[in-house]
């Protein structure tokens, strides 16, 4: 993922979801925290596989309500999982997820 497709103010927190092309997986949210460093968490809920959409400053499953933290937590069941974190490394002037 290039540096560029976050917002040009590096001092904020800001997100972009992204999908790898030709996978059979679901998107993944990634943020650029103020202290740039940068968090993916994988999008598809651990209870059924539904795809979460952000609310407020989480998660939420709209098909049985799971709610999850930003970090993905489980905040409400029935999800008993959280959602599945990626490491993330920068390499130049792009981000490389481990999937």
């Amino acid at each position: 993922v290039p540096l560029s497709a976050f917002p040009v103010d590096a001092n904020s927190v800001s997100s972009v979801i992204v999908r790898k092309s030709g996978a059979m997986m679901g998107p993944i949210h990634i943020v650029r925290n103020p202290d740039k460093t940068y968090t993916a968490l994988s999008l598809v809920c651990t209870h059924k596989a539904c795809i979460v959409r952000p609310v407020g400053t989480g998660f939420e499953c709209p098909c049985h309500g799971s709610e999850f933290s930003s970090e993905g937590a489980v905040l409400s069941p029935p999800a008993k999982d959280p959602l599945v974190r990626y490491a993330v490394s920068l390499v130049g002037e792009q981000l490389r997820i481990q999937l």
